[in-house]
């Protein structure tokens, strides 16, 4: 999420210089690196733990099995 645990940066913008500026602001803002990092890693916990991705993984078999070969 935008803000959140990183940053978006859209394509028509000045990527480069955009780019530089977020990296600027993350490098000199240790509560804002910190804030980030811990919010990226608890998202990415919860979104991509064993559990969740077995389950995903069990959702897709069973659809791909109840469609059968055509």
């Amino acid at each position: 999420t935008d803000g959140l645990n990183g940053y978006l940066i859209e394509s028509k913008e000045d990527m480069r210089e955009r780019f530089a500026s977020k990296v600027s602001d993350i490098l000199s803002n240790d509560a804002l690196y910190r804030s980030l990092s811990m919010n990226a890693k608890s998202s990415l916990s919860k979104e991509y733990s064993f559990v969740t991705m077995a389950g995903r993984y069990k959702q897709i078999f069973h659809e791909l099995v109840a469609d059968g070969p055509k």
